[in-house]
Formats: structure tokens, C-alpha cells, sequence
């Protein structure tokens, strides 16, 4: 990590890393969702699992200021039960990037 650095990669990092993690101020910042929480937590809400990540987002932009946050939404699976909940995650993380600025969503609608 470091000034000329294209970009870190944390493979499996949990939302409950936050901005610690990154020494220098990147313009931009892409969270590649995953379902582990999801499915690991099958019955925790997605409301507080959502929640965290925005908790995490807001962090990093208070740390960073003028980061542009982008969020990608979570990849539908073969489990029909697991896709609601994959469906809500993405619902409610359009909301919360929509209340920020410097924050988007990027979707995979068409996969």
C-alpha cells in the first residue's frame, strides 16, 4: 500500500474491518460485497448487516474525506431463500448509497 499503489486487495476482509486497514487516502474505493455474512448470519436481519456496512462507509469517508465509495451489490446464488435476502441487501444498500454522496452502488442486475 502506498502513493503509487493502483489499489489493495483484501480478499474475505468482514464488514467489521474498517478503515484502519487503509494507510493512504485512495480517490476511490470499491467494496466488492459478499454473501458470507449472509449466509453465516442466516438469521441475523439484513437491516443490522446493512447497517454495518454504512457504519463502515461513513467511517472511511470521515477518515478520507472526498473518497468516492463505490458498493458493489451481492451476485444472486442458487438458493432460492438465500435470494431474498440477497434481494433485500441489495434493496437496502441502494438506500443508504442514495443518502450519501460520494457513494454508489454498482449493480449486477444483468448477471
Amino acid at each position: 500500500s502506498g502513493k503509487n499503489t493502483f489499489g489493495i486487495w483484501m480478499p474475505g476482509c468482514r464488514v467489521k474491518a474498517g478503515p484502519d486497514m487503509l494507510e493512504y487516502p485512495y480517490h476511490n474505493l470499491v467494496i466488492h460485497t459478499g454473501i458470507n455474512d449472509i449466509r453465516n448470519n442466516y438469521h441475523a436481519p439484513v437491516s443490522l448487516l446493512v447497517k454495518r456496512l454504512e457504519h463502515k462507509c461513513l467511517d472511511l469517508q470521515a477518515k478520507f474525506p472526498g473518497m468516492r465509495i463505490f458498493v458493489s451489490s451481492l451476485l444472486p446464488t442458487k438458493d432460492p431463500g438465500l435470494n431474498t435476502l440477497v434481494n433485500e441487501f441489495n434493496q437496502r444498500i441502494k438506500g443508504f448509497v442514495n443518502r450519501h454522496s460520494n457513494m454508489l452502488v454498482i449493480s449486477h442486475q444483468n448477471l
